[in-house]
C-alpha cells in the first residue's frame, strides 16, 4: 500500500513539474513563432488581435454553412459525389482567398523591417523561431 502511494505521489510531482515548465510549442514554431519574433508595438498587437478575431468569426460561419451543405450532399438516398467534390473545391478556394485577405491586412500592419523578418522566419519551416532559454 505504501509503495502504491509513493508511486502515485512521485507521478503527481513529476506531472506537476512538467506542466509548470510547459511552453506551448506552437509559440516557438511556424506562424505564431514568426509573429512572436517581431516584437510588435501595442498598436500593432491590438490590430492583429482584431484581425484574428474577425478571421475566427468568419471561419465559424463557414463551418456552419459547410455542415448544412454536407447534409444536403450526404443525407439523401444516394451520395452525390460530383456535388461533394464541387463543394470541397469551392471551400478550398474560399479558404485560400480568406488567407490571402488575412495576409494582405497583416502586411499592412507590419513595418518593412518586420515584414522581412516575418518572411525569413516562415521560410525556416520546422525550425524553432524563438529560442527558449537554457535550463
Amino acid at each position: 500500500m505504501k509503495r502504491i502511494f509513493f508511486v502515485l505521489a512521485a507521478f503527481a510531482a513529476i506531472a506537476t513539474a512538467s506542466f509548470a515548465n510547459h511552453d506551448s510549442r506552437k509559440d516557438d514554431f511556424g506562424f505564431h513563432g514568426a509573429l512572436k519574433a517581431l516584437e510588435l508595438s501595442d498598436e500593432q498587437k491590438d490590430k492583429l488581435k482584431a484581425l484574428k478575431t474577425a478571421q475566427i468569426e468568419a471561419l465559424k460561419s463557414v463551418k456552419t454553412e459547410n455542415g448544412e451543405n454536407f447534409a444536403a450532399v450526404f443525407g439523401g438516398a444516394t451520395f452525390n459525389r460530383a456535388a461533394f467534390v464541387s463543394q470541397e473545391n469551392a471551400k478550398a478556394a474560399a479558404h485560400i482567398e480568406d488567407r490571402a485577405d488575412f495576409l494582405a491586412e497583416l502586411h499592412a500592419i507590419l513595418t518593412p523591417a518586420q515584414r522581412e523578418i516575418f518572411a525569413k522566419s516562415l521560410e525556416r519551416k520546422g525550425e524553432r523561431v524563438v529560442e527558449r532559454p537554457k535550463r
